[in-house]
């Protein structure tokens, strides 16, 4: 439950849409859940009396048939109204702030920033990286200061991004 915990401390309500997105990925967003993950999050919705109960007994219950078990988590996403974008952004801003989090030192980390980034998110016009385009000789890019730069906006871009979904969220 170490990532579903996470996502609810970055302020973010859990979804069945969220971890069907974890646990099969979708589009740009890779796989960042494991069964044991929902497995765990089961076990800590039951530890209080809400209207998830039922639902939580259904997926331990099935926990041994991984079709039956992923058919669940499905449904139950395909039944819910939370809007698929705004779950998709919440994993964004989660691989963002493991990246951040657990950076590595100048050049892997704007290497990884860069791949994330350009690669992996296909350069998305909110992208915290677009200033890079300024530049034009490739030693503007390879340096220290220019991480320093990109770590910070990239912090910048967590805070706000994170600050838009809740209220999105809200008025959803």
């Amino acid at each position: 439950m170490d990532t579903i915990r996470k996502l609810k401390d970055m302020g973010f309500i859990i979804t069945w849409k969220l971890i069907e997105i974890g646990l099969f990925g979708r589009d740009e967003i890779p796989v960042l859940l494991w069964k044991e993950d929902v497995l765990e999050y089961l076990d800590y919705l039951l530890s209080d009396i809400n209207d998830q109960n039922d639902v939580a007994i259904e997926l331990i219950c099935n926990k041994e048939e991984p079709e039956r078990f992923n058919n669940i988590i499905k449904r139950l996403a395909a039944n819910e109204k939370s809007d698929v974008t705004i779950q998709k952004r919440k994993w964004r801003a989660y691989m963002v702030k493991s990246l951040i989090d657990n950076n590595s030192d100048f050049p892997e980390g704007l290497l990884d920033l860069m791949e994330f980034w350009i690669i992996k998110m296909h350069a998305p016009e909110d992208s915290p990286l677009s200033f890079l385009d300024n530049r034009k000789d490739v030693q503007d890019y390879y340096c220290q200061s220019l991480y320093d730069i990109c770590v910070e906006k990239n912090r910048i871009w967590l805070k706000k991004e994170i600050s838009t979904i809740i209220d999105m969220e809200c008025n959803y």
